[in-house]
């Protein structure tokens, strides 16, 4: 077959494929155009397409009896469910009315309903533009506008009630953690039964990293930097590495607490395993030891 007969065939094959499709009804299109839909979905582009060729038959394109009973499920779900978390059930039967009947307009305008009241605000608006597509009627389309003017004020105010929730969030922290903060001190007796207060000093420093210093004969000296650490509750949790304590120690990490309570603060820490690859010979194996250390302070005053 020369070059000119193949341009030939090609040329009349795409001729052919319009003249089907011009030759197709408006019905027949919008027929073929929804079980292409059904396989996708998700093409948000045709579902348009469907809306608006929909919008142009007249009459109006009959609803499949199984499609209406889907959406009158819907209906009486909206109605009936006291708990918003049972509307996705009928989000599910609005799905359905639209997977047959992706043009119903009604369907689209119930859909959003659905989706607002189950806190979707973001797909009731784009459902709401789909039912606008339908070429609703004039107080219809007034209507759905207006409800997307409402999701827009809903959204706005989400922020503003996630950022206040977070800004009190934060003072509740903030507050925890000046439980931890400041001097703290422990009447102990040396080896002779003399007595001596130990002390130490729990801080954050600008990144809001914690250390815990030693406060030894008026000097400041760090004990150990507070790694991956979080307040939890009255607890300050964190992590460190090769602490050693005694005869006891750990290669791997300390998991450790700081519990305050009132004027009262209490250090504890956890021993975790030997690293497998780090061995010391000074060192007792630590996994049978769940509690190394266990001092109470008390606060000292500014």
């Amino acid at each position: 077959m020369t070059s000119a007969s193949k341009l030939f065939v090609v040329a009349f094959t795409f001729l052919a494929l319009d003249m089907v499709a011009f030759a197709q009804s408006p019905r027949e299109q919008l027929q073929q155009l929804t079980m292409q839909l059904q396989q996708m979905p998700s093409d948000n582009a045709l579902r348009e397409r469907i809306i608006k060729l929909g919008a142009e038959i007249k009459p109006t394109p009959a609803v499949p009896e199984e499609a209406r009973r889907s959406f009158v499920e819907g209906v009486n779900i909206v109605k009936l469910a006291k708990d918003t978390g049972f509307q996705k059930l009928a989000i599910g039967s609005f799905t359905e009315a639209l997977t047959i009947a992706p043009w119903w307009g009604d369907a689209y305008y119930n859909l959003a309903v659905a989706q607002e009241l189950t806190g979707q605000l973001n797909d009731a608006e784009r459902t709401l533009k789909w039912f606008l597509l339908s070429n609703p009627g004039e107080s219809e389309a007034r209507e759905a506008q207006d409800r997307i003017y409402g999701l827009s004020a809903k959204r706005k105010l989400a922020i503003a009630e996630a950022e206040a929730k977070q800004e009190q969030t934060d003072r509740e922290m903030a507050a925890q953690a000046r439980r931890f903060e400041g001097d703290w001190f422990r009447t102990v007796k040396n080896a002779i039964g003399e007595i001596s207060s130990e002390s130490i000093s729990i801080r954050r420093d600008s990144y809001n990293a914690w250390h815990i210093y030693d406060i030894y004969e008026g000097r400041l000296a760090e004990r150990r930097g507070v790694r991956e650490s979080e307040v939890t509750g009255s607890e300050l949790r964190f992590k460190e590495d090769g602490y050693m304590h005694g005869s006891l120690c750990s290669t791997d990490a300390v998991r450790g607490t700081v519990s305050a309570n009132g004027r009262l603060l209490t250090l504890a820490y956890t021993l975790m395993p030997f690293s497998p690859d780090r061995s010391f010979k000074h060192c007792l194996p630590a996994e049978n030891y769940s509690l190394s250390s266990f001092q109470s302070y008390q606060k000292l005053k500014p």
